[in-house]
């Protein structure tokens, strides 16, 4: 028979040590998870982020490579890539020129090309009539805190808007565009507002920058300060943010050009 000395249970310091232990130990398993959790949402916000990116650059590039078409002769009097003058149409519109927005504010760029026979439709896929002279109008814009690539088409032939402004692509937060300037054996990249009237006949190329986010309300990285030069256009500065954001840029070479 077991003597009742020995029959004893836990003391309450043997308790307390033991849930103290178990505590650790569950606050050790907790931070793995949200850990877990963070590196997880980090990495689909930066998937996001490139695939925002690869879009938007994809589409302004294909869009430019189909400016000032159909191609000019050689050597040109004049060359029609982009909707150079914001004076008003003949149905009373101001047409949607491209614009530098000045500083760390978006650009605008209007793509102009007469439709070529593979092209039925403007950037939102609204069918156009064949033939008709049509412009592309990018901008960025902000609805619920999110930053979006908007499209919008305008018809020259008809002097008349194709469609209202629609979003194209999310997070893209910031959009600059430079344009190459060549003249003889020199060649230097400017900005819409660098641009000179005789300019235009010579640009060769334009090259694209855009910021990128993920396009979500919320981000998943560490809330601070971020600061961003996007194409030499000046810091454009996020406080208190929580959105990681990467710079994607390239250069188009136009096809009508000679």
């Amino acid at each position: 028979m077991l003597s009742l000395k020995r029959q004893r249970g836990f003391t309450i310091i043997e308790l307390m040590i033991a849930i103290l232990l178990g505590m650790l130990m569950m606050a050790g398993v907790l931070q793995f998870i949200l850990s877990t959790n963070q590196t997880y949402a980090l990495n689909d916000d930066v998937s996001r982020i490139q695939e925002n990116g690869r879009i938007a650059l994809d589409i302004l590039s294909k869009d430019l490579q189909r400016a000032g078409h159909p191609p000019l002769t050689s050597p040109p009097t004049s060359i029609n890539m982009f909707l150079e003058q914001c004076t008003s149409d003949a149905n009373g519109n101001t047409r949607p020129c491209t614009n530098d927005g000045g500083g760390t504010t978006s650009d605008r760029l209007s793509v102009q090309y007469s439709l070529p026979p593979t092209v039925t439709t403007d950037c939102q896929g609204t069918a156009v009539t064949a033939g008709d002279t049509i412009v592309n109008v990018y901008t960025i814009q902000t609805n619920s805190g999110i930053s979006s690539l908007y499209c919008r088409g305008y018809n020259v032939s008809t002097a008349s808007f194709i469609s209202n402004a629609a979003p194209l692509v999310d997070g893209i937060d910031n959009f600059q565009v430079l344009y190459k300037v060549e003249d003889g054996a020199t060649a230097q990249y400017k900005s819409a507002s660098a641009l000179s009237s005789s300019d235009h006949i010579n640009i060769s190329a334009a090259r694209i920058g855009v910021l990128v986010s993920s396009g979500l309300a919320q981000g998943s990285a560490e809330s601070k300060t971020r600061s961003y030069n996007l194409l030499s256009s000046g810091l454009a500065t996020y406080p208190n943010d929580s959105h990681p954001r990467r710079i994607y840029t390239t250069t188009v070479q136009f096809n009508n050009y000679f």
